[in-house]
């Protein structure tokens, strides 16, 4: 395609750098009559002057994907949901019955710390367990929640505050035999029981917003309605992540849409990890509001002005350090313990565990909006996933991200961005599968071990 016209966003230097290389001119405006490619934000395209023979950097409706509520909207149709995403809601009155549940989760792990709300916890859990027999049921499609309309409201609206914990008191044996046979029914209901350990904890997202933007933490009703602000969605916050050298960390994975009818998708061969800059900590309540702490985002972190951990510099790292650090620091007998699936030493965690859960729920968010995506002209989707580790070794998908920050940000996104760049452009123009972008066979996609 040497001579063709390309019309790129400045803020893409490795794909106008590629496109040069290759003999590509570029144009001043996308509506040039030799402009063959564009690759610009989502935004700036506009569908109806696509012609069958541009190149395009996006599909149509691919916001369906970063747009929290609406993604969860569509993760709403699988039965996967509760396996591969916190628990969410978009809305002020269906987040209430998901608080409260999490809010009972909370006083039956520590009775004797929140005793004067023990007797509303027990009704309503007595409920829950009423509604939800069959823990397999549960496990597969979710819990249904309870109705709290035959429950005291003023006992309701002291569990819809922020739990304080109260002088230690004894309980009964029996009721503490009652307590723990509901709990066990309630963890072989709910694939996200642990979420909750100490605190009560969910993350409010503003839902068109990326980079941290507008996101906080919340602990109680009142908090959440003061900054309620629709399109939201409100997520559980996994209290108990797994921590590198203390710090909190996601993993940031490239992933490609080539085409739509069937869904052709390719996972690219490395990722990388983002780390908060502040050292994990909840146990003081002014914890919450340091968002160093708890956001990865290097939109965040790159304002800290104290040095990085040592061995963590500018907060980020490649995956063969990650994979380095899981050989080394976690033995066999731990992943064993974790898994009880199949005999897994410790240099299989990331090839046979982590990686295939990453890409299962890749495989259903996608799959989640695939009949709403639109190929348009030669279109193509460059996705950002972000996904947590808890501390069990289990994957979840925080958020997908259209257009993600592919700048030389720090030393491992430089390394990074420019071959994933030559290899998607190599991909997309002249069909190379040789690269970096590896083929993802949806159809052999399983379920992790622990679902």
């Amino acid at each position: 395609m040497a001579g063709a016209g390309f019309y790129v966003d400045p803020k893409y230097p490795d794909v106008i750098a590629c496109l040069e290389a290759d003999g590509w001119a570029p144009v001043r405006h996308w509506t040039f009559p030799t402009c063959r490619l564009r690759f610009v934000n989502y935004a700036k395209v506009q569908w109806a002057y696509v012609k069958p023979a541009h190149i395009v950097n996006h599909l149509e409706h691919a916001v369906l994907l970063s747009q929290k509520h609406e993604l969860l909207a569509h993760l709403r149709l699988r039965h996967s949901l509760h396996h591969i995403a916190p628990r969410s809601a978009a809305s002020l009155d269906e987040w209430r019955h998901l608080f409260l549940y999490a809010q009972v989760l909370l006083v039956l792990k520590h009775p004797t710390s929140f005793a004067s709300h023990l007797p509303t916890a027990l009704a309503i859990a007595a409920e829950l367990q009423r509604r939800n027999p069959d823990t397999s049921v549960a496990r597969a499609h979710g819990l249904l929640m309870v109705d709290t309309a035959f429950l005291n409201p003023l006992a309701l609206d002291g569990l819809y505050s922020a739990l304080q914990r109260e002088v230690a008191t004894s309980i009964p044996a029996a009721q503490h035999d009652e307590i723990q046979a509901i709990l066990r029914h309630l963890q072989a209901c709910d694939p996200q029981y642990h979420f909750v350990a100490t605190q009560n904890l969910w993350i409010a997202k503003p839902s068109g917003l990326s980079q941290g933007r507008g996101i906080e933490l919340v602990t109680s009703l009142a908090e959440l309605e003061a900054i309620w602000a629709s399109p939201m969605v409100v997520q559980q916050y996994i209290e108990r992540p797994l921590t590198i050298h203390g710090r909190k960390f996601d993993i940031r994975q490239w992933v490609l849409i080539t085409d739509v009818a069937p869904l052709q998708v390719f996972w690219y061969e490395s990722c990388y990890l983002r780390f908060a800059s502040t050292a994990y900590n909840l146990a003081s309540s002014s914890s919450l509001q340091d968002k160093t702490m708890h956001l990865c985002n290097n939109s965040i972190q790159k304002h800290v002005t104290s040095a990085a951990h040592g061995e963590i510099p500018e907060h980020m790292w490649p995956l063969p350090r990650f994979q380095r650090h899981l050989a080394y620091t976690y033995p066999y007998t731990l992943v064993l313990t974790v898994f009880r699936c199949r005999e897994l030493g410790h240099e299989a965690l990331w090839e046979s565990t982590l990686r295939p859960a990453m890409q299962f729920a890749c495989a259903e968010a996608l799959a989640s909006v695939a009949t709403k995506l639109r190929r348009v002209g030669e279109g193509f989707e460059w996705l950002g996933l972000d996904f947590l580790i808890d501390e069990t070794f289990r994957v979840w998908l925080l958020e997908v991200n259209v257009s993600p920050d592919v700048s030389h940000s720090t030393a491992t996104t430089a390394a990074l961005v420019p071959p994933a760049t030559r290899d998607l452009l190599a991909l997309v123009l002249r069909q190379d599968e040789t690269r970096g972008w590896r083929r993802l066979d949806l159809a052999s996609v399983q379920p992790p071990a622990y679902s």
